[in-house]
């Protein structure tokens, strides 16, 4: 499939004429995905799914005290197509805080019925990671990992900088 001219982090969603890098709904325009690099792109390649905005929320240990993010940041949205849930979310920080504990992201809208899994497409300035993952789990968190070659551990508070960004895509079933 010819993707064109799609920047690192891209996850290609389908077929069509749109490529969703990191898409997320543009506030106020239904229907259209406002890529990471500015520019919109029609996202009727669906398959009768609308992309809604959500706000994602970083928490260490379930706060965020003094946590502070770039301009036009935390970015969300997400596709539900019947039961399908597909979420993606743009993270970028200019302050952690001073929270401490394990890092995990509420306000995704909806809880799948079993944990679903995602990937981490591109992160810059997070401590002790090898492979992160993402995880939306059925109480509507999406929590942070980082996988190795035979387990899975929690990122925490000390894995970001003042200036970590991570980008994940998730998906489940409700």
């Amino acid at each position: 499939q010819d993707t064109g001219d799609v920047p690192n982090h891209a996850v290609v969603l389908g077929k069509g004429p749109g490529v969703v890098g990191f898409g997320s709904a543009a506030p106020g325009v239904a229907g259209t995905f406002l890529m990471s690099n500015g520019t919109t792109v029609d996202p009727s390649f669906q398959s009768g799914g609308v992309s809604t905005a959500w706000t994602p929320a970083l928490k260490f240990g379930g706060n965020s005290v003094g946590l502070t993010y770039g301009a036009g940041l935390p970015l969300g949205s997400y596709v539900k197509i019947g039961s399908f849930l597909l979420g993606s979310m743009f993270i970028g920080l200019t302050s952690k805080g001073s929270s401490t504990g394990r890092a995990f992201v509420t306000g995704f809208p909806f809880a799948p019925a079993v944990p679903g899994g995602g990937a981490v497409v591109s992160y810059n300035a997070l401590a002790g990671i090898t492979s992160p993952t993402c995880l939306l789990w059925p109480d509507g968190i999406v929590y942070l990992e980082n996988t190795g070659p035979t387990n899975q551990v929690d990122l925490f508070d000390t894995n970001f900088t003042d200036v970590s960004f991570i980008i994940c895509t998730f998906m489940g079933i409700q």
